[in-house]
């Protein structure tokens, strides 16, 4: 699976899962949804009263039957690879992650 610091909610929900009960590998970045459990789903609207910084709390707690000691309590599905792309390879549209994944399939 490839995934960053944007794989959140039901996406982060589905590698944790994965990671928990299946064979896997995961390239790119840690998730940034929890490995555990979430909270999201409906949630109440608040309003600061001096800034009027409108602030949303969700109200669900989705929490995950996996269990894996090597990832602490807070911590996203972590990569097994960590590839990131750099400035030349975003300037030149160079697919950092694509190209090590095919090379990773390939050996």
């Amino acid at each position: 699976m490839l995934t960053s610091g944007s794989t959140y909610s039901g996406c982060s929900e589905l590698a944790s899962l994965i990671k928990g009960r299946r064979k896997s590998i995961f390239i790119r970045q840690e998730c940034g949804g929890g490995f555990y459990d979430n909270t999201s789903g409906f949630s109440m609207e608040l309003e600061l009263p001096n800034s009027k910084l409108c602030i949303k709390i969700p109200l669900l707690k989705f929490a995950l039957d996996v269990n894996n000691k090597e990832i602490l309590f807070g911590r996203g599905v972590m990569s097994d690879y960590d590839v990131r792309p750099t400035y030349e390879d975003f300037a030149t549209k160079y697919d950092t992650e694509i190209e090590f994944t095919k090379k990773l399939i390939i050996r």
